[in-house]
């Protein structure tokens, strides 16, 4: 039975039972990994999947089944596995589906080549020129860990009984490493990753270099006393505080007062210069999609506009709660679970200063370069304490570098303390970030 088919007869068969509503979700995938070690490929695998995945709805219950095997038999078990889950579930102010949006504009990518029509052979080279690249910048990069290429091409449907009928494709590859330099004292070690809808914009000599050169600069790392000072986040860095922000927009957690944020909409609670975004449709975002998990058009939606609160990030059954318009945030992790609200590419607008002015506007203070542990913060309260690397600095000049210290506070706080936001966005994953400088913030030796 053919994917197609099979979104069909699950329809077919849920327009027939006495419910509410219903959803059909189809997934598929093709993806392939590449490892190299001591160039040679160490792990070569292809991988193809699909699956269907249904809701169904009735008296505020809402039941879910998923099946990867795709024939008549699976779909009718697939139906009556949601069918039976919606008698077992106790009601919830979920169990609401999206009616159709009109788009608020597309997904307007330039892909110079589709990913299956790259050679395997030229997959293989970027693999291997990782290693080569890193291990040629300087004798102390003694090793490369898994140098690695991953495409993913996924093609995404869903129908629902409200209306609602999307179906696209898109493809994305990513390329990277971790790198291990050895001064002789000790040795240290820094990751790089890159990601593109088109596999020509990988280059692996840029994304190798900054590995190396992140890990060279580390050797010889020391300690420093704690204190209050001014502390300058590097894109890396700053990424992880806007990750960390982004759960308080999330309309289920401010519904649910599970965000600091609630009742604060229209209101200044960050620093002028604050202005965040979620972009759904960010050409060569990793999060870009044109539509959403329940089939909503994704749409770029202002968080926060100059410090003032705009938007929380809604999903269909949120939106309906709060009488609003979805803005496409519905994510899905996996047909196996349900969908919820998340990001699409969630970013810190970039300001004026580039690196280097940013450096001596600080004079005196800490350069964070990787933070450790992001995932124990508080995504409630905002609270952080996290284990920190970097470099001090001193009379506008980047010094020693420094570990072994960590840097608490709490993001709201954090970005009421900017000084200063950099001019060079940085997206890792489905965050962005440019280097932003805290005015101060509370380091621990």
């Amino acid at each position: 039975m053919e994917l197609d088919s099979a979104i069909r007869e699950a329809v077919n068969r849920l327009e027939a039972q006495d419910l509410d509503a219903f959803e059909v979700v189809s997934l598929s995938e093709r993806s392939l990994a590449i490892e190299a070690k001591q160039q040679m490929v160490e792990r070569f695998v292809r991988t193809n999947s699909h699956g269907i995945a249904i809701r169904a709805i009735k008296d505020g219950r809402q039941g879910c089944s998923a099946t990867t095997e795709i024939n008549a038999k699976s779909v009718h078990q697939a139906v009556q596995g949601a069918l039976a889950s919606v008698k077992k579930v106790s009601p919830s102010d979920d169990a609401i589906l999206p009616s159709p949006q009109e788009p608020f504009g597309t997904l307007d990518e330039q892909v110079q080549k589709p990913l299956p029509d790259i050679s395997d052979k030229d997959k293989v080279a970027l693999v291997l020129a990782l290693e080569s690249e890193a291990l040629a910048l300087d004798s102390r990069v003694t090793r490369v860990q898994r140098p690695r290429y991953e495409e993913r091409i996924s093609d995404y449907s869903v129908v629902n009984s409200q209306g609602i009928s999307a179906r696209a494709g898109r493809g994305i590859c990513s390329c990277d490493l971790k790198v291990i330099a050895d001064g002789g004292a000790g040795a240290e070690s820094a990751y790089e990753f890159d990601f593109s809808v088109s596999f020509n914009r990988l280059d692996p000599a840029v994304t190798a270099q900054r590995a190396a050169r992140r890990a060279l600069a580390k050797l010889g790392a020391r300690s420093i006393e704690g204190g209050l000072m001014p502390v300058l986040f590097d894109s890396r860095a700053a990424v992880a505080m806007v990750k960390l922000l982004a759960p308080s927009f999330f309309a289920d957690n401010v519904q649910r007062g599970k965000s600091l944020l609630k009742g604060r909409l229209g209101e200044r609670c960050f620093n002028p210069m604050i202005t965040v975004v979620d972009d759904g449709l960010l050409p060569d975002g990793l999060g870009s999609f044109a539509f959403d998990a329940e089939g909503v058009p994704k749409r770029r939606t202002l968080m926060v506009r100059d410090g003032v609160v705009e938007s929380w990030l809604y999903d269909g059954a949120r939106a309906a709660h709060d009488k609003a318009p979805s803005t496409g945030n519905s994510v899905r992790d996996g047909l196996g679970r349900m969908p919820c609200v998340g990001v699409g590419n969630c970013f810190l607008k970039p300001g004026p200063s580039n690196a280097e002015s940013l450096v001596r506007q600080m004079g005196n203070g800490f350069l964070v370069t990787d933070l450790l542990g992001a995932h124990t913060a508080n995504a409630i309260s905002g609270a952080f304490s996290l284990g920190a690397e970097g470099f001090i600095v001193e009379n506008g000049a980047v010094g020693d570098p420094i570990r072994g210290v960590t840097v608490a506070g709490n993001v709201h706080e954090l970005f009421n303390r900017v000084a200063a936001i950099g001019s060079e966005l940085r997206l890792l994953g489905s965050f962005g970030a440019p280097a932003i400088l805290v005015s101060e913030l509370m380091l621990g030796g």
